[in-house]
């Protein structure tokens, strides 16, 4: 499925200065040369705002901050759904707590910058997060510490303290909508929504692929770890998307990254090596986010597919890992869901293909908060090329999709995830298969589905 740029979520930087001029009048006595400011930044997606203050806030727009907005940046769009990333907020708000809070190291645009990465792979503005080294580096950068450092406090406090163990969710936030209860009765309804949707695109076609792919040879670069093991794959020079898509060379330190988060120490194959843990933690984030964007662009003749199938295989097991973190997992399945999607997919086999959709369908269980970045996967899936001949997939798809239609299943999912499945099963009834006829009328009624939807 093809769609615009402007679909997904815009992401926006808010700064302001925290000394309100202050820094730009003294900073050339202090220390030498010319500050703009003294930066705090907040993202605003989804229409909330995010930022570290005392802990991670999360309110509506604007509800926190009493002084101007000294500048705007917008950062992109992203399409990551937004509880994926508000379990990713919760998943990290341990780490940004008032006791955790540096102000040279662990501050609100470490927090931004991080947030950032998440939903775009790529960070907040550079003037931004050096700022605290650039100063401190400095012959008189210390003087102004002090300074500072109060400033940050007094601002804190009039933003609001909180322990800083969960984010701080106001009053004036809606509450999520509860999952569907009704039954079978509220089934039409379901299927009228779910019509609404079917010109929705599922996957992210489009990204900003330069800057994702800079912050991953920058972390590269400044890691002797890493550096060491995978530096040399990422000399290649691409002037273009479909370029970058088709490079074998880049494939393929993207399949040794993908790999090395999966394969275990040599010395020991019942521990996590250093590598492995630091590489799944810190570098595969980021390379399945330049993944996910290429898969789309990449010609499936070229001689990346095998590289392609290898991080495909990666991209199911890490998204079914659970010790991995959310996001990490989010975006496994994220690049599941587009590789799906591409045409390289034709050349996976269909055997791997059904083995994976019906491992990340497991997903899609209660309380599990991947289940709305599951459903793209079964709804690409079913959209696949010469989907009538796989017989591996059209018996994963006819079982699996119906199961969790069941009423007992499907009460407990959110809507969201019910609405893609109505549409996946859609698609599944128009098939002109005869496997997918004996299948479906074993486990549900699509007759009366398909009928119900096309009177809609």
């Amino acid at each position: 499925m093809q769609g615009s740029e402007e679909e997904g979520h815009e992401v926006q930087l808010f700064v302001w200065d925290l000394t309100q001029g202050m820094a730009a009048m003294l900073a050339p006595q202090l220390i030498g040369r010319p500050l703009e400011g003294i930066w705090h930044t907040s993202i605003r997606c989804y229409g909330l705002e995010f930022q570290y203050s005392g802990g991670i806030i999360v309110d509506r727009p604007g509800a926190h901050l009493p002084m101007p907005v000294a500048k705007t940046h917008s950062l992109g769009r992203t399409q990551l759904p937004k509880d994926i990333f508000m379990d990713w907020i919760q998943e990290v708000s341990p780490r940004f707590t008032q006791a955790t809070y540096n102000l040279l190291t662990h501050n609100c645009n470490n927090f931004t910058d991080e947030a950032s990465s998440f939903l775009l792979g790529h960070g907040i503005p550079s003037y931004i997060v050096d700022l605290p080294a650039e100063v401190m580096n400095t012959p008189f950068g210390r003087q102004m510490y002090p300074m500072i450092q109060a400033m940050e406090a007094a601002f804190s406090g009039g933003v609001g303290q909180n322990s800083g163990q969960q984010p701080t969710q106001p009053s004036s936030i809606s509450a999520p909508a509860q999952p569907d209860q009704s039954g079978a009765a509220n089934l039409e309804a379901q299927i009228h929504q779910a019509k609404s949707l079917c010109s929705s695109r599922l996957i992210s076609s489009n990204g900003d692929w330069q800057p994702i792919l800079s912050h991953l040879k920058e972390t590269v670069s400044s890691n002797a770890l890493f550096s060491s093991t995978f530096g040399g794959g990422f000399s290649c020079q691409s002037s273009s998307l479909t370029d970058a898509a088709n490079s074998s060379e880049l494939w393929s330190i993207l399949q040794n990254v993908a790999e090395a988060s999966v394969s275990p120490s040599p010395s020991d194959s019942a521990s996590i090596s250093e590598l492995q843990s630091r590489t799944l933690s810190e570098l595969f984030p980021k390379a399945i986010q330049l993944c996910r964007v290429l898969v789309l662009h990449t010609d499936s003749s070229s001689e990346v597919v095998c590289h392609c199938r290898k991080i495909f295989e990666v991209a199911c097991k890490i998204a079914c890992h659970s010790e991995a973190s959310v996001s990490t997992r989010a975006l496994s399945v994220i690049f599941v869901s587009n590789a799906i999607a591409s045409p390289v997919s034709s050349q996976f086999g269909s055997e791997l293909v059904a083995d994976c959709v019906h491992s990340i369908s497991s997903l899609l269980a209660a309380k599990e908060p991947l289940s709305s970045a599951v459903t793209p996967v079964l709804y690409n899936a079913c959209h696949m090329q010469d989907i009538c001949e796989n017989v591996e997939l059209l018996t994963t798809l006819a079982t699996v999709i119906p199961h969790w239609l069941d009423f007992d299943e499907r009460r407990q999912l959110g809507d969201i995830v019910v609405e893609r499945l109505l549409m996946s099963c859609f698609v599944l009834s128009t098939l002109s298969s005869a496997l997918i006829t004996d299948l479906l009328s074993e486990s549900f009624d699509f007759a009366d589905l398909h009928k119900t939807y096309q009177a809609g």
